[in-house]
């Protein structure tokens, strides 16, 4: 949290009135509203919002959420009460079980996420969410173990994957930020990389399978497991711009399993954008041993159902329900953004190479529990 309302600017986002401010464009709201997260001021922030939540999903409580994470001030999540009144059921009732947990009533988050999950009434993909907010909440955040003594491994190999040879401009300038920290232990995968890569150190049907991918966002995702089952280490989107506070980051990651969670969510998924693991690692088989069997079927699923998102949560709640999820760390949202990564407006995602475009094509039609 800040001490001072900062600049100028910082200070007009605060004072204007909420019904001008809801005038204003979708961009100019959100930063109205981080300005006030930023200034503690909770109390105007249902009046930013509106029935036109200007975050994307209606997400602008769980912004707050992650905010509060990030600056370790979990005691003002009760202040959010009123920005809790003005958005769905579903994200109230997933607030109100983190508050319990941030206030010492562990037993009673829990029971309340688990009561949220087997509710009917809700999607399959928000009740999913329910329990991702309980194994987030319930493992261990990477800033906690930062100061551990001895960290085993240090300057672990980054890996990125782009299909073609070469990458677009704007995607291999970013790619050399990574490629320029990992010195010798970077390697960059184009697609026929990736499948020599796979027929050679795990065989010739995952190889094919990895062929077949119907998008090169799936080839993506299948490769990134293989490659961190086979040999661990941190894979990266390749479209993501590096912070510059990531080289300190990177010296400390240790031997454990990183995983991203979409703490700006209530409907809560891992995020694989961001992904470290030793080699083996039970998390990175798991997913990897079910993206195999979900390619194989060839069904026509949603792109986070064959080896992204929807399918990572899957597989590490079922370790977690069992309790052989192994040695876990937690990323939110806050700190990948302040510490890790952004995302870039690369100029692909304008086009067929887009997965987002490629799923509203006749190409793409699906029957998957994606979002």
């Amino acid at each position: 949290m800040t001490d001072g309302y900062g600049t100028l600017f910082q200070r007009l986002r605060i004072a204007l009135p909420s019904p001008l401010v809801r005038l204003l464009s979708r961009p100019r709201r959100v930063r109205h509203f981080k300005a006030r997260l930023d200034a503690g001021r909770f109390d105007r922030l249902a009046g930013l919002i509106g029935t036109d939540d200007p975050f994307d999903g209606g997400d602008a409580l769980f912004w707050a959420v992650d905010h509060l994470l990030v600056h370790q001030r979990t005691d003002l999540l009760p202040d959010l009460a009123t920005l809790a009144r003005s958005t769905s059921p579903f994200a109230a009732r997933i607030w109100r079980a983190v508050c319990l947990w941030y206030d010492g009533a562990q037993d009673q988050a829990l029971a309340s996420l688990e009561r949220t999950f087997r509710d009917g009434s809700h999607s399959g993909f928000a009740r999913r969410g329910a329990r991702a907010w309980a194994m987030y909440l319930s493992l261990p955040r990477f800033e906690t173990v930062l100061s551990e003594p001895e960290l085993r491994v240090q300057d672990a190999p980054i890996f990125q994957f782009w299909d073609t040879v070469p990458p677009p401009p704007d995607v291999a300038r970013e790619m050399a930020a990574w490629s320029g920290l990992a010195s010798k232990k970077y390697a960059c995968f184009s697609a026929e990389k990736a499948i020599r890569f796979f027929a050679e150190n795990i065989g010739d049907t995952e190889a094919k399978l990895l062929r077949a991918c119907p998008h090169p966002a799936i080839q993506s995702d299948f490769f990134r497991l293989g490659k961190l089952m086979v040999d661990g280490g941190i894979y990266v989107d390749a479209d993501a711009r590096m912070r510059a506070l990531f080289s300190g980051v990177y010296r400390n990651l240790g031997d454990r399993t990183l995983l991203w969670f979409r703490t700006r969510a209530a409907e809560m998924t891992i995020v694989n954008g961001f992904i470290v693991s030793p080699p083996g690692g039970a998390f990175v088989q798991a997913a990897f041993k079910v993206a195999c069997r979900r390619l194989a079927a060839g069904e026509k699923l949603h792109v986070f159902d064959y080896a992204g998102p929807t399918l990572v949560t899957q597989a590490a709640l079922r370790l977690f329900e069992r309790n052989r999820l192994g040695d876990v760390a937690t990323l939110s949202d806050g700190y990948v953004a302040r510490h890790i990564l952004g995302q870039v407006d690369a100029a692909y995602k304008r086009d067929a190479r887009n997965w987002r475009r490629w799923m509203t094509s006749s190409d793409a039609t699906h029957d998957g529990a994606g979002p």
